[in-house]
Formats: C-alpha cells, structure tokens, sequence
C-alpha cells in the first residue's frame, strides 16, 4: 500500500475493475534504440548480499529543464516538490510503483565505473542534502573508480547529482538488503522515502519492466535515446513460495462458512496463484507480497478480502 499501483491493485479487487498502468510512455517507445551501442560503464557488484539485484540503463542527449505539467502536478499532488524533468521521473516511480530510483550524471562518474562495495572506515561523502558523512564497513554505498557517489537505498551524492547541464545520465534501480537499509539509516541519523520503502523490501522481479519504463518516460520528458542494454546484476532470484492452505482451518479460523470459489477469486484478484488439491488451497503469493509467508497470513488474506 506504499505506491498508487499498490493501491489501485487494491482498489481494483474490491470493485471487480481492471487495473493497468497509465499509458504515458507509449509502449515500446524508443526500446530499440541504439540498443547495438555498448556502453561506456562497467558496471560491478562487489557486495551482492547488500544488493542482491542491481540495474542501470544509460540515456544520452537528454534535455534537464521542468516537468510538463502532468508530471509535476502529479508529483506535487503526492506530496512532493517538482525539480526537473529527469528527478521528477524518479520520484514518479517512487511514488507510483513503490520503486525508488536514483539518476546519476554519466560524466560525473570517474573511470567509467560503477562499483557497487562496502564503504571505507572514515570514507566521507557530501550527501544531496549538503551534509558530509562518514561512511564505514557496515553500509553499501555505489560508487565509481574513485569514491563513493551514493549511500544504497538512503541518499545519492552531491558529487554525481542531475544538473541543469547534464545531457547523460544513469538510471539505478535496485534491491537492497533492508536490514543494511535500516542499519545505515539509523547511523547516519537520516530517513528518506527512499529508505522507508526499501526497509520493507522492493520486489526485485519488477526491476526490468521498472526500470524500461522510467527510460521511456525519461526519453518522453527530456528527449535522449537509450544507450546500450541495461545491465542487470544478481544472483538467483527468490522463487514464489508456495502454501498449502487447508480449507477447513480457514474456515473453522475465521468462524464463517466461506465457498472455495470465494476464497479462490479473493486471493486471485490481488495477484495471487491459487490450485485445488483435495482439502487445500495450494497458495502462490506474487513476488511483490513478501510479507505472506505461512497458512496464517493467507486466511488473514481472505479474511479482509471477504470483508470484516
């Protein structure tokens, strides 16, 4: 419930609609694009535990300059301030799907590099806000060949920010291990929204459509074509659990006799792979519902689904 895809998925199950996102990049828009080019950064992952998925795509030849206003009306009627066209993209995505991205200045990154590491005991980074802080080992922060240009999952560097003279940039998206999250977050005495979502965990199978859609919307608001293939670094990808739900606990739980076609079309509406198997619900949560875990956490499922 932290993005407005969120909630419209929820809205969606309780009205019986159909949700799609908003068609703002026309599909596919420049996807192709210069796609052939290789690009001109390398990126590595020296700490996979603390980012256990990491992507960026390149767009050349932008534009900086304000957000049409459809945009930064949206993002001021969210509660935020408009910047420019390209951070206001960012913040769309944050808001919208619940997927904090960052957007460096390409040519501000020295050596060609993105390293994403464990940060230096005494490492100092002056942070978008204008404060210097000292970094050390426990916090991963994303990096070039030279120093840190980001802390991962609170705040970017003010070394590597979009100006209004950028004309490449990087766009980040990524998963972060929430408790590092946390833990960095609490030291360095800062909460940004991007830190609160990724406290409680982005889904990282959403990455790639995520992260095209920003490259299109960005090439959509400040022009520039996409530079390369996105990279995309990780490990193996969690699998959906799977939870075999007996339809008696659920019912005897909850007190009401409800039909197995209701519990099926319930939990199938907010994204979720139900089967039948003899006496149970074998229960498949998305990806993007890492909170349900066990049999309690579905009929909890049902329960607010079928109304109190």
């Amino acid at each position: 419930l932290l993005s407005h895809e969120g909630l419209a998925r929820e809205i969606a199950a309780a009205t019986g609609r159909a949700m799609k996102r908003p068609s703002h990049p026309p599909a596919a828009l420049m996807r192709a694009a210069t796609l052939q080019e290789i690009p001109p950064i390398q990126v590595t992952v020296e700490d996979a535990e603390g980012a256990p998925r990491y992507m960026t795509a390149i767009v050349r030849g932008v534009t900086i300059g304000p957000s049409p206003e459809w945009l930064s009306s949206r993002i001021e009627a969210a509660g935020g301030r408009s910047v420019s066209n390209v951070v206001d993209v960012t913040n769309y995505m944050l808001h919208g799907f619940g997927q904090p991205m960052h957007a460096f200045d390409l040519t501000k990154l020295a050596g060609g590099k993105v390293i994403v590491r464990r940060g230096a005991k005494g490492e100092k980074l002056v942070t978008l806000d204008g404060v210097e802080r000292v970094l050390d080992e426990s916090m991963t922060v994303i990096a070039d060949a030279n120093s840190a240009q980001a802390i991962a999952g609170v705040i970017g560097g003010k070394g590597s920010e979009v100006t209004e003279t950028t004309t490449d940039i990087l766009i980040e998206a990524a998963s972060f291990d929430p408790q590092r999250v946390r833990s960095t977050r609490k030291k360095l005495g800062i909460s940004t929204e991007a830190s609160y979502l990724f406290e409680r965990g982005v889904d990282a199978n959403a990455l790639p459509d995520l992260l095209y859609y920003a490259a299109e919307l960005v090439q959509r608001v400040a022009g520039g074509s996409l530079g390369g293939t996105p990279a995309d670094q990780h490990g193996a990808i969690a699998k959906p659990i799977t939870i075999r739900t007996r339809i008696a606990r659920i019912n005897t739980l909850l007190g009401e006799k409800i039909s197995e076609e209701e519990m099926v079309a319930h939990l199938s509406s907010i994204g979720f792979e139900v089967d039948r198997e003899f006496d149970a619900l074998v229960v498949r949560p998305p990806s993007f519902r890492q909170d349900v875990t066990g049999e309690a956490e579905v009929i909890e499922e049902i329960a607010r689904l079928h109304g109190y």
